[in-house]
């Protein structure tokens, strides 16, 4: 097993052991209907554990890690259809997006879920959608710095650092 593949499963395990299990999705969703206090709070421990994890706050493209999950905010292009989650993403590829896990008032998952309700859900709050992760990302050809709207700016900074775009 590559390390990049190790240090990916070590995150996502620590993430459902240590911030998925505790999360209170009806006090999510509340937050996603006013302030995203909450919602913030999620995202900032996902991004602590991240550097915890991987020892650093950036990652640069075409070096040592090949398939990444980061956390991210994500916005619905049609609707205005807002949550934090993770999207995978192949640095090797310049930062090519692969999927999506979404973060919702309703459970977590991604749009190739079993539940029908679930996937629903996503695809009339969220499809089609960009995200913005709070990761440093070096190298990735799909980032917009200059699109990042002012509410998800806010949502990403809470180091007070610049926040990276990507489009789906």
């Amino acid at each position: 097993m590559d390390n990049s593949f190790r240090l990916n499963c070590i995150y996502i395990d620590k993430l459902n052991s240590q911030v998925f299990a505790g999360i209170d999705f009806e006090k999510l969703g509340q937050s996603y209907q006013t302030d995203f206090v909450y919602a913030k709070e999620i995202l900032q421990n996902m991004t602590e554990l991240f550097k915890d994890v991987y020892g650093v706050d950036y990652l640069a493209c075409n070096e040592e890690i090949e398939f990444v999950d980061v956390p991210a905010v994500i916005h619905g292009r049609n609707n205005d259809g807002m949550c934090i989650g993770l999207v995978n993403l192949d640095l090797e590829s310049s930062g090519e997006h692969w999927g999506t896990c979404f973060i919702t008032e309703e459970g977590i998952g991604n749009h190739n879920e079993k539940d029908a309700a679930f996937n629903e859900l996503l695809k009339s709050k969220f499809v089609p959608y960009d995200y913005w992760y709070t990761i440093k990302i070096y190298g990735d050809i799909h980032v917009d710095m200059d699109n990042v709207p002012k509410e998800i700016s806010e949502l990403l900074n809470f180091d007070n650092e610049p926040t990276l775009e990507h489009e789906m």
